[in-house]
């Protein structure tokens, strides 16, 4: 097969290790009359886009609206399958055996749709910040945490749980999703940011779930066969954005097990810094973390207008005093953070503060 593969359904059969048993002249993503009306996200591989071209390979004008009306067909599957996947139905009963072939495929339906423009890059993040919030960052049973980590926690058998989910191709899938999205540029690219490292922080499992060779070999198939690779440093990038994600989660799960147990009323009078800045990421206990809006002096009765990232509060205001900046905690030697933690968070930090 050619490297650059350019249709959606022969690098699925490839991904999933399948022989394709339409032929070339069969019409692809008939739809098979036995899952009529059943919803399901990767059992039938769906016909998409072709760029239409004259013979000396030059795109025909006159069908510039059988583009349009393909890339609309495009953009109706993603959007049912980010509104399946996010969905809180989907997420509660689906099984994690199918939850991961899932996850593979819309990583692959995603990524193949923005190299070939079927979707623009903020189609895509829209897509992905929908499923990465609901999987990672947020749910409606627990705001502080993600359906698949409240879907582990809550199993009858968890180690079982995650054999069923867990492989070489679900964690390069991952980690292929997450490095279309570019750096922190709003606040939803921070909630997915964080989404993103919570996951590595709570499920280490899901990013750790084989040799890194054996990842890396798949995460390479991967990205080779869904990107247009224009420049030498591509591969480098790769590398770079993968152990930014790694270092970050490793991190801030050293920083929440340090937290674990306590509540912003335990720190407040523990917290020497009083500045609170604009950008400030803060935690908020069992509220989860949100990032500040104003500036504010702890040492004051003042509220401080925040913007809640996974509780959903009736308030878009706390109380200055129990404000409990990520940043100060990191200064707190007795929170017992290792150096190189407290480093890379706070450089996450800086980051973030630089968007708001």
């Amino acid at each position: 097969m050619d490297d650059r593969v350019t249709s959606l359904r022969q690098l699925l059969f490839r991904w999933f290790d399948l022989k394709d048993p339409v032929d070339e002249a069969t019409p692809v993503g008939k739809e098979n009359p036995e899952s009529e009306g059943d919803v399901e996200v990767v059992d039938v591989p769906e016909e998409l886009p072709k760029h239409p071209q004259n013979r000396n390979g030059t795109q025909d004008l006159s069908q510039v609206v059988v583009l349009e009306r393909e890339r609309k067909r495009a953009l109706e599957m993603v959007d049912l399958v980010s509104k399946e996947m996010s969905s809180d139905a989907y997420l509660l009963d689906r099984s994690p055996e199918m939850m991961a072939i899932d996850i593979q495929f819309v990583a692959i339906l995603l990524r193949t749709g923005l190299r070939e423009n079927w979707i623009s890059q903020a189609e895509f993040f829209e897509s992905t910040h929908k499923i990465w919030t609901a999987m990672f960052f947020t749910s409606s049973l627990d705001p502080c945490s993600g359906w698949l980590e409240y879907r582990y926690k809550q199993a009858e058998d968890s180690e079982a749980f995650i054999q069923k989910l867990i492989s070489s191709k679900v964690s390069a899938s991952l980690a292929a999703w997450a490095f279309a999205i570019p750096e922190a540029q709003t606040p939803e690219h921070i909630r997915f940011m964080l989404a993103q490292i919570l996951s590595v922080a709570r499920l280490p499992w899901l990013w750790e779930s084989s040799s890194l060779e054996e990842i890396s070999y798949d995460l390479k198939e991967l990205l080779f066969a869904s990107s247009n690779i224009d420049s030498n440093s591509f591969w480098q990038e790769c590398g770079e954005r993968w152990v930014t994600i790694m270092r970050r989660g490793v991190a801030l799960r050293k920083l929440e097990n340090a937290l674990s147990g306590k509540t912003p009323v335990m720190l407040k009078d523990l917290i020497s810094e009083n500045n609170i800045r604009v950008g400030d990421v803060l935690w908020q206990g069992t509220s989860g973390y949100c990032i500040a809006k104003s500036d504010a002096n702890r040492a004051l009765k003042e509220n401080v207008q925040v913007l809640f990232l996974q509780h959903s509060s009736g308030s878009d205001k706390i109380s200055a005093p129990f404000a409990i900046p990520l940043k100060a905690l990191l200064a707190e030697p007795y929170l017992s953070i290792t150096d190189s933690a407290t480093q890379v968070l706070s450089e996450m930090l800086l980051n973030i503060a630089a968007v708001v």
